[in-house]
């Protein structure tokens, strides 16, 4: 896509200033280490979203691959719905509301802080700062659905060496579904056939998540962390088409963890087998 010269080329550019931002990095300026999680703000009533929004963080993903996850945040007015179909919910507008969203596009990259929202095409630079954190953490996630529930596990092991003094970690854990075939308003064009991916549609363990631990020290392993879920419309917000099951829909789980005192995710690797 079109932006995808200027991303490489400014991703290159802000990692060789990266030399003054406090934190252990790496030392090739071309490799992302930590697991990067952006947060992305949109709305099936948003005209602007498709193209400053979705396919900006579509580009960010094909550039860097699994170093980056993405959840999709339908939470505002923009989420009202068309023709019975919405992606709206409550947990998309407690996120909208406590980091203070206005206004779409918007994103934000590893935290969780209002202050750094921002316009999806303005997050390369935060993109290079995360990814170029030494991991801290080792996750490793398995979902599996056994019949109509989603059941999650979890086990994290710290590296020997932890470069922060974290004192309480909290972790969360989202289930997202893609290809939701849907309406989207569009500048080019609206959409009655739009494939919305990574959209949240509910949390494992609340929306901003549960204590995961405290006061961690290098080596520790945190013992194996079993979260379900039910996947029912009225529970989950799972979109079913006419005739479809479980089994016909993707679902894809997004997990990380965050600093409960400064809200900032501390750098992790992130291994996903579902």
């Amino acid at each position: 896509m079109k932006y995808k010269i200027l991303y490489i080329l400014l991703f290159a550019f802000i990692v060789s200033g990266c030399d003054k931002i406090e934190g252990p990095y790496r030392e090739n300026p071309g490799e992302i280490l930590s697991t990067v999680t952006i947060i992305e703000f949109t709305g099936i009533g948003c005209v602007n979203c498709p193209e400053r929004g979705h396919e900006i963080v579509h580009d960010f993903k094909v550039q860097f691959g699994d170093k980056i996850q993405t959840v999709s945040i339908h939470g505002n007015e923009f989420g009202t719905p068309i023709n019975d179909f919405y992606l709206r919910t409550e947990e998309g507008q407690e996120l909208n509301s406590n980091l203070q969203v206005e206004g779409l596009p918007k994103g934000l990259v590893s935290s969780l802080t209002p202050q750094a929202v921002n316009v999806p095409s303005a997050l390369a630079e935060d993109i290079a700062k995360a990814g170029g954190r030494i991991p801290e953490l080792n996750l490793n996630v398995e979902m599996t659905i056994d019949g109509n529930e989603a059941v999650l596990n979890i086990i994290g092991e710290f590296e020997k060496i932890i470069n922060e003094n974290y004192g309480e970690l909290y972790i969360v854990a989202y289930l997202m579904q893609n290809s939701i075939i849907g309406p989207q308003k569009d500048t080019r064009g609206d959409h009655e056939k739009y494939a919305h991916m990574h959209a949240l549609r509910k949390p494992f363990n609340g929306t901003f998540g549960k204590l995961y631990v405290k006061n961690p020290t290098g080596g520790m392993v945190i013992d194996e962390i079993n979260y379900s879920l039910s996947l029912t419309y009225d529970e989950s917000n799972i979109i079913f088409a006419d005739g479809e099951t479980v089994a016909d829909i993707e679902l894809e789980p997004l997990v990380f963890v965050y600093d409960n005192n400064t809200k900032e995710l501390i750098p992790c690797t992130i291994n996903y087998n579902f």
